[in-house]
């Protein structure tokens, strides 16, 4: 990585110098180029490095194919309306930016970059929290801090670089009480009051659900759901995206997963996105019972008996899921059974045989004939 770096911040310097020559950039200094963000915060709080992402100074497509023609790196992709160029560098996959600034036409909606190639300083006043908005200067490897970044990871504070921050996209709460579980910090009083300022009249005329499932999907996969979920409730912050306060209690949600393992994450978005109305199961009769759950997805089941509380899906989990018939309609067909309700009768008694004990296709078949001697 070190020899890596040596390299970008080599190639950067010649770039800037022959384009400054070159009147494509103003000054060579505009082809700086350091870490900033998620990866600096990493590197101070001694955590590993996931994603490698690099601010240029300038014009960072310009930059990239200035590499690649020099074979440090492979373009994979590029993004000219907001300067960024997905990369593969030394076997790892590498981000690169343009420094920009941008504008939020709606609260929620994506940004309009306004300007690309800007100072660093303007481009780092535009992100989620002054931890993310630390940079690391890689050609001397000093660190730039414009907004008090660093004292606020001493202290473990969660703040915001403007007031604005929420208004311009509310999943920054989402991702704020992410790094507040991770990391355990706290939100400064200030954001504090922001935070509370959004929920108690959301704008949600520019956010889509695909951003708010995004964000919600990697916070429940980054700490413990339950944990998450309980924050949300007690932190109103399910208000991002609706109005009414999700129904299902944690401790009902932690007993379904008890009862009935599965994706634990699924079972939390879907408590925190979806209403649901289970119609409980008045079925008495074991094929009933089979007949009412059979369409339930595993996550759905989960969600019922939290919902419910009915034992009758425990029953459907441990006994009648995984219950199998060998004999099909065609079978009964060739065996001289006339086609219609017959048919179905006799697959769903079948059926609720084998919950209590399970045949082969010669036993079924010894089973029918002894059950249904009427063939019409």
């Amino acid at each position: 990585m070190q020899n890596l770096i040596k390299t970008l911040v080599e190639n950067a310097r010649v770039f800037a110098n022959s384009n400054a020559r070159n009147g494509v950039a103003a000054h060579a200094s505009l082809y700086k180029i350091y870490f900033v963000g998620g990866i600096v915060r990493d590197l101070l709080l001694g955590l590993p490095v996931k994603d490698i992402d690099i601010v240029v100074e300038g014009d960072a497509i310009k930059f990239c194919k200035y590499l690649e023609d020099k074979g440090i790196v492979k373009i994979k992709s590029e993004h000219g309306e907001f300067g960024t160029v997905k990369t593969v560098a030394g076997g790892r996959e590498i981000d690169f930016a343009s420094t920009r600034q941008e504008t939020y036409p709606q609260s929620g909606c994506l940004p309009t970059v306004t300007n690309i190639g800007c100072p660093l300083k303007d481009d780092v006043l535009r992100r989620d929290f002054t931890i993310n908005a630390i940079a690391l200067r890689l050609e001397d490897f000093e660190l730039v801090d414009y907004t008090g970044g660093i004292q606020d990871l001493r202290d473990k504070t969660l703040r915001t670089t403007y007031d604005k921050s929420f208004i311009d996209d509310p999943t920054r709460i989402l991702r704020g009480l992410d790094f507040r579980l991770r990391f355990s910090f706290t939100l400064d009083k200030h954001t504090e009051k922001m935070q509370r300022a959004y929920l108690n009249a959301p704008d949600r005329s520019g956010l889509s659900a695909a951003r708010v499932d995004l964000t919600l999907k990697k916070l429940l996969e980054n700490s413990d759901p339950g944990i998450v979920y309980e924050h949300i409730l007690n932190e109103n912050l399910y208000k991002i995206w609706r109005n009414e306060k999700p129904r299902l209690s944690t401790d009902a949600l932690k007993e379904a997963l008890e009862k009935l393992p599965g994706d634990t994450s699924e079972v939390y978005f879907r408590a925190l996105k979806e209403n649901f109305e289970f119609a409980p199961c008045k079925a008495r009769r074991p094929i009933e019972v089979y007949k009412f759950f059979k369409n339930f997805g595993p996550e759905e089941l989960t969600l019922y008996f939290a919902n419910c509380k009915d034992s009758k899906v425990l029953d459907f989990k441990s006994i009648y899921e995984s219950a199998k018939i060998n004999t099909t309609g065609y079978d009964l067909i060739k065996l001289g059974y006339q086609e219609g309700k017959l048919i179905g009768r006799i697959l769903d008694a079948l059926l609720e045989q084998t919950f209590i004990v399970p045949m082969t296709a010669e036993q079924e078949k010894a089973w029918i004939l002894a059950n249904f001697p009427n063939r019409l």
